[in-house]
């Protein structure tokens, strides 16, 4: 380790910061996959460059990596959750969010199965894009459900049929959660295979840990893939509920779809800071793939979950609104 980084193979980079060149990284980093960027992270976050810490590398000290991997954990939980220890609040949200990271980490198997598992690592880091296209492209498909009915004076033809008020609604809101979920579904289906023909199956077993070594939860990164496809599967419904409940009070498919993406926007892009704020929205559950990797606590319950179950209420709801507002409609 410490031949690899002799000053043959350092280079200055912009911003005063020593590092290997790329012929170098690409030779003895790149070729052996994470592993030199794990040990890396754990002996070198507290140097002035993390360098330092693979050229003072041994194979003893290499096999203390687990044990520093705490005190990094710690150290990070200190950057990601900033408290003042004199706010009783704050120290004991601290101690429930250190607490409750304890208790993942104890689940977490060691030592770490390694394999190549960037392929699964681009594959979950990519589905929010996915999802959010998915659910917009939906959206604008979905968006004169009832709105385009107005629009062309429709409504008075179909409210004045003899299911028009009963059964026509209803129908309506299923067959747009079937044509949402249908294309979440091959959509997500082909974007996975296309992955997994670039880059290989192999490393669904790698724990998640290799994308955020200071992450406490027991996951690898199939079960990963796989909470977040069934969280990004609930978000695109909610929004398909969603876009149903605008469609039924606005008059116009373009107004649905300006308003969707407005919603979509600002559940994506809000700041971190107001995130917690704006949890309601369906798009929040998008975000699945990076909260796994996280320990916040809203309400006592892990975030995830919260952001798991807030679009299957908000479907419960939009659903059953979307349908009654449109038999309800009086014919203009």
């Amino acid at each position: 380790m410490r031949r690899h980084f002799s000053p043959a193979n350092l280079k200055t980079w912009p911003g005063g910061i020593i590092d290997l060149t790329a012929e170098a990284r690409a030779r003895f980093v790149t070729s052996q996959g994470g592993i030199p960027g794990f040990l890396q992270a754990v002996f070198g976050y507290n140097e002035s460059n993390p360098y330092h810490a693979l050229r003072k590398m041994s194979g003893g000290k290499a096999t203390g990596f687990y044990r520093e991997r705490e005190a990094y954990m710690e150290d990070m939980r200190d950057v990601l959750y900033p408290y003042d220890p004199t706010v009783p609040e704050q120290l004991a949200m601290r101690e429930r969010i250190d607490s409750f990271a304890k208790s993942l980490e104890e689940k977490v198997r060691k030592p770490f199965y390694y394999d190549y598992y960037l392929g699964w690592k681009a594959l979950t880091e990519n589905l929010p894009v996915l999802f959010f296209l998915i659910a917009f492209f939906a959206g604008i498909c979905i968006a004169p459900m009832f709105a385009g009915e107005y629009q062309t004076s429709m409504d008075s033809v179909l409210l004045c049929c003899k299911y028009g008020r009963s059964k026509l609604a209803g129908a309506k809101v299923r067959a747009s959660l079937l044509f949402s979920g249908l294309l979440y579904v091959l959509c997500t289906a082909v974007y996975t295979m296309l992955n997994l023909a670039a880059f290989g199956y192999q490393g669904w077993d790698c724990p998640i840990q290799f994308s955020r070594l200071y992450s406490p939860a027991p996951l690898n990164y199939l079960q990963l893939f796989g909470l977040s496809c069934a969280a990004g599967l609930s978000g695109c419904l909610a929004i398909t509920g969603m876009v149903l409940l605008f469609s039924s009070v606005m008059r116009s498919a373009f107004q649905v779809v300006v308003v969707t993406m407005g919603v979509l926007l600002i559940s994506i892009f809000v700041p971190k800071t107001l995130e917690d704020y704006f949890i309601f929205l369906p798009a929040s559950a998008f975000r699945m793939e990076k909260e796994l990797y996280h320990t916040d606590i809203i309400g006592g319950i892990w975030k995830p979950v919260v952001i798991a179950i807030l679009p299957v209420i908000g479907l419960a709801i939009t659903g059953p609104v979307s349908s009654r507002l449109f038999s309800r409609h009086e014919v203009r």
